[in-house]
């Protein structure tokens, strides 16, 4: 016979569980002290960058802030874009801020974008997309090399907002010192052609863009021409457009057919990119305006008689516009071109 089993034992939570003891001072320091440090860390490195926006003096003070390989960094790029806004901003005329920022935007296009300890893709990228916007704003062209660079730099598509701040830069450059180009302008002129055949549409629009304030000599303007006629029949409404009003600022007729297309509500093209209806009516205002402007210059170059037939679309325009700008100069084109359809028969 087998004995009885025995009875169970009963056993307490006290033996199961581990004893609970009192946090000690390490436990305490990572717990609560070493956030505590990091977020007064980053909070002194905001109030800094913020202490140069509103200094708006030191220009080695914006260099120094972008230098300094932290990841708050961003923020100085974005202060110092900020205090170049001003068109009457003394630090637009600094060759030497500039050159600094060229040299902070080299150094950062050396590396590709990548997440790091502390540091995430955004805020690289966003770093020098502010720095292209800086480079944009200055009175001299120091800073074209390097903003061709970031043009033409993609070894992913994060790096794809940098190229296009970039070509906005460039454009400003072009229009605001155009004789400072011209030592580069070859190279410039290439890397237009290479942006405008992008398959991203917002490359190759923002280079359309640039080629038509770009200004130059014969074989400049030759190439810039031909280039923005082949972009004169691109697929995206946006880049049509850019093409279209660098067409007329060179005074090129050929890009009258798409003038009409901007300036006819039912047929201007890209409001489907728009997210609310609010934004489609301020794009197509924006069309409009621009290609009033656009049929404005060519006017003044001598090719009003070539604009006539854009003067139904116009009259419509100073009537139908929802904007009261648009309606204004639509107005006063219209007299304009009317003028010139009044005297053509005398000429003849």
């Amino acid at each position: 016979m087998t004995e009885p089993d025995a009875a169970p034992q009963t056993v307490s939570a006290a033996d199961t569980l581990p004893l609970v003891e009192p946090p000690n001072f390490g436990f305490i320091v990572q717990l609560f002290v070493v956030p505590a440090v990091i977020v007064g860390i980053i909070v002194l490195v905001w109030l800094g960058f913020n202490w140069l926006a509103r200094m708006g003096g030191d220009s080695s003070s914006y260099v120094r802030a972008l230098e300094h390989d932290n990841p708050a960094r961003w923020q100085a790029a974005v202060n110092l874009a900020n205090a170049l806004q001003p068109a009457k901003s003394r630090l637009r005329k600094d060759a030497k801020l500039a050159r600094d920022l060229s040299g902070v935007l080299t150094s950062a296009l050396a590396n590709e974008p990548k997440a790091t300890l502390g540091r995430d893709v955004d805020s690289e990228i966003t770093l020098r997309v502010y720095l292209c916007r800086a480079l944009g704003k200055f009175e001299v062209a120091t800073g074209l090399e390097a903003l061709l660079a970031a043009a033409t730099t993609e070894r992913n598509e994060s790096e794809r907002p940098v190229r296009r701040a970039a070509l906005e830069a460039i454009a400003q450059l072009a229009s605001q010192v155009p004789d400072g180009l011209a030592p580069s302008r070859d190279k410039l002129l290439q890397t237009l052609e290479q942006c405008g055949g992008d398959a991203d549409p917002g490359i190759r629009g923002r280079a359309a863009y640039a080629l038509g304030v770009l200004s130059g000599d014969a074989d400049a303007t030759e190439r810039s021409v031909a280039l923005l006629d082949r972009l004169l029949a691109d697929s995206v409404a946006d880049v049509r457009y850019n093409a279209a009003t660098g067409l007329a600022r060179h005074g090129h007729v050929e890009a009258i057919p798409v003038l009409a297309e901007m300036l006819d509500p039912a047929r201007v093209g890209g409001l489907d990119t728009e997210p609310t209806p609010a934004a489609k009516a301020r794009k197509q205002t924006i069309v409009a305006a621009n290609a009033l402007k656009a049929a404005d210059k060519m006017a003044v170059a001598g090719k009003a008689a070539d604009l006539v037939g854009l003067l139904p679309a116009i009259e419509a325009l100073s009537k139908s516009s929802s904007d009261a700008g648009v309606r204004d100069y639509a107005r006063q084109l219209a007299e304009k071109l009317a003028g010139t359809a009044a005297e053509a028969p005398a000429a003849n």
